[in-house]
């Protein structure tokens, strides 16, 4: 997802949400598709956030930046 230096911080940060959002949707689709426990839930759910959070950094640095 690629954020330029004049990306508007909610459009961003509304991409970014929407990552972490869709990860924990996707777990819990699989898991209810598959009937399991909500293994893919809580590991989608964490992938997600890791990735949201690597994103978030990535946007911001590249804010910071003259």
């Amino acid at each position: 997802m690629p954020f330029g230096k004049q990306s508007r911080p909610a459009v961003a940060l509304a991409g970014i949400g929407s990552e972490m959002v869709g990860f924990t949707l996707g777990g819990v689709l699989l898991d209810s598709l598959i009937d399991s426990l909500p293994v893919f839930t809580v590991l989608l759910t964490i992938t997600g956030l890791v990735l949201a959070m690597w994103h978030l950094r990535r946007w911001a640095q590249r804010r910071i930046e003259p």
